[in-house]
């Protein structure tokens, strides 16, 4: 992004922690009125735009819409999650919410101790839109600007609809599970994403290889981690078509040299489970863990 083709202010404020209930809701159904927006996409910013682009296009993402004003940017979609990928000179990643009310929402987040760290402004002197960063790192962005939520097929869809058939979206990547973070309090940090409108199901401690929680804010999934270390920062995770569709994305995108990693846990591999590295630096994780339930 071009910051300086707009007006910015820094502001230096520490977020503090609302002093919530660290339990959410019980998340029974997918009605759930966002709070920070009404449509969200994962913005990614890049140094090496084209061979981003060319990155999420071998994904099976293809591209809506495109433009050099105010900075280079181009849209996509899959029929699972909306993307944005700016030009920049510097690398990022993080969720971006759309708002018809993003004045209140601004409003409601600085009632709760929830400060911006930068604003930007239109050139009528309106709000444009204000980035966050949450106390685990994660940037996020609220944009006074609305646009229409679209009809995403995500894990979250299936689990809310258990009996309804519903096909994987995207015909390389399959389907949008979670915006996966590693943190270092999965209490603290579910707090803080309670106060912005996630809901979720509790902490799972039993048989895990580590404390984590999945919150849902009726647009995002969003899963928490206290990953004590086995890995750092932020995945964007899809659950892929199965095994053998993975195998031969993950061999595509080795022949178009990406970088590409199987996975493993405990030093045994996890078959059809893979960690690509965009050009940017971003890590997308491709899983089997829904693939069974693909009707």
């Amino acid at each position: 992004m071009a910051l300086c083709s707009c007006k910015s202010e820094e502001v230096k404020s520490t977020p503090e922690v609302p002093v919530v209930d660290t339990m959410a809701v019980d998340t029974t159904a997918a009605e759930i009125t966002p709070l920070l927006g009404e449509s969200v996409k994962i913005m990614i910013g890049t140094q090496k735009y084209e061979e981003t682009i060319k990155f999420y296009e071998t994904l099976g993402w293809q591209i809506e819409d495109s433009s050099s004003t105010p900075w280079k940017w181009t849209a996509m979609y899959d029929g699972s999650m909306s993307i944005s990928i700016n030009e920049d000179t510097m690398n990022y990643m993080g969720p971006a919410y759309h708002s018809e009310d993003a004045v209140n929402v601004y409003k409601t987040l600085k009632a709760i101790n929830i400060d911006p760290q930068m604003e930007f402004t239109a050139e009528n002197g309106d709000p444009w839109f204000k980035v966050y960063f949450a106390p685990d790192s994660l940037g996020y962005v609220v944009i006074n600007h609305p646009r229409a939520p679209k009809e995403d097929v995500q894990v979250a869809d299936i689990v809310f609809n258990p009996n309804k058939k519903f096909d994987f979206p995207n015909p390389k990547a399959g389907i949008f599970q979670e915006y996966a973070l590693a943190v270092e309090n999965v209490d603290s940090s579910l707090a803080y994403y309670t106060a912005l409108g996630f809901e979720s199901q509790g902490i799972h401690e039993e048989g895990v290889p580590y404390r984590y929680t999945i919150g849902y804010d009726g647009q995002l999934t969003l899963g928490l981690h206290e990953t004590k270390g086995m890995w750092h920062g932020e995945l964007f995770t899809y659950s892929g078509h199965g095994i053998n569709e993975n195998d031969s994305l993950a061999a595509e995108m080795r022949a178009n040299n990406y970088a590409v990693e199987a996975l493993e846990f405990g030093g045994q591999v996890l078959p059809g489970n893979y960690m690509f590295t965009d050009p940017a630096g971003n890590i997308f994780f491709l899983t089997t863990d829904f693939s069974g339930m693909k009707k």
